[in-house]
């Protein structure tokens, strides 16, 4: 009967052994997959942060390029306004000379036919003394 018990008690002990072992491998795989998952979740985390990241970094580089794109258009407007208003002032200076030269044409015209008709009436002014002087003579 001792001998019994005693073999009955060691094969209980290597029950509960077994038992435990058992029980260690299975909590053991249970914090394997535990920590599995928190890796894998942390991971996730961490790559949907890193896309947000490389989003808000692309977002602020097209951002940038348009405000740089912006500028280079405004500038660009700038230049051809600028160079709209020197093209416009060359076109009026070029009108204000055409129109000077013309005026100093017609001032010349005008002071030649005052000349002829000084020279004319003068001409026919002589005449009528060289009439009057032979008119005198002839008496």
């Amino acid at each position: 009967r001792e001998k019994d018990r005693d073999a009955n008690e060691r094969s209980n002990d290597r029950d509960r052994d077994r038992a435990r072992e058992k029980d260690r491998d299975a909590n053991e795989r249970s914090n394997d997959r535990d920590r599995d998952r928190a890796r894998e979740k942390d991971r996730d985390a961490s790559e949907r942060s890193k896309e947000r990241d490389r989003d808000r970094v692309r977002e602020k580089d097209r951002d940038a390029s348009d405000r740089s794109k912006e500028r280079d258009r405004d500038r660009a407007r700038e230049k051809d306004r600028d160079a709209s208003e020197r093209s416009k002032e060359r076109d009026r200076d070029r009108v204000r000379e055409k129109d000077r030269d013309a005026s100093d044409r017609s001032k010349e015209r005008d002071r030649d036919r005052a000349r002829e008709k000084d020279r004319d009436a003068s001409d026919r002014s002589k005449e009528r003394d060289r009439d009057r002087a032979r008119e005198k003579d002839r008496d």
